[in-house]
């Protein structure tokens, strides 16, 4: 992870550890919303293929798991459904309140 530097009135100065850990629990947040998502699609998928009309092939299924991984990996870069930023607001309030 890039070390986050933070800008005051004397130029750069090494950045204090509450802002690492929000960091940090940003981009854990973010990595849950993408897990969440990957298996939110993968059981869709599942369900609505199950009992088709085709055969399911290995090489079809993986292409099919690759691409939820990465549908799911940019969602939650994005965090398109909202669940990041939820946790994140739930659990930085913890973190500021051991700062103080």
């Amino acid at each position: 992870m890039p070390e986050i530097v933070a800008v005051g009135p004397g130029g750069p100065q090494p950045p204090c550890d509450i802002e690492v850990r929000k960091a940090r629990l940003r981009d854990a947040t973010r990595k849950m919303e993408s897990y969440f998502v990957g298996m939110l699609l993968k059981r869709l998928n599942e369900s609505a293929t199950a009992g088709g009309l085709f055969e399911q092939r290995t090489e079809t299924a993986t292409y099919r798991d690759m691409m939820h991984d990465a549908i799911a990996s940019e969602i939650g870069k994005r965090g398109a459904f909202g669940i990041a930023d939820m946790l994140y607001r739930q659990m930085v309030t913890q973190i500021e309140a051991e700062e103080r």
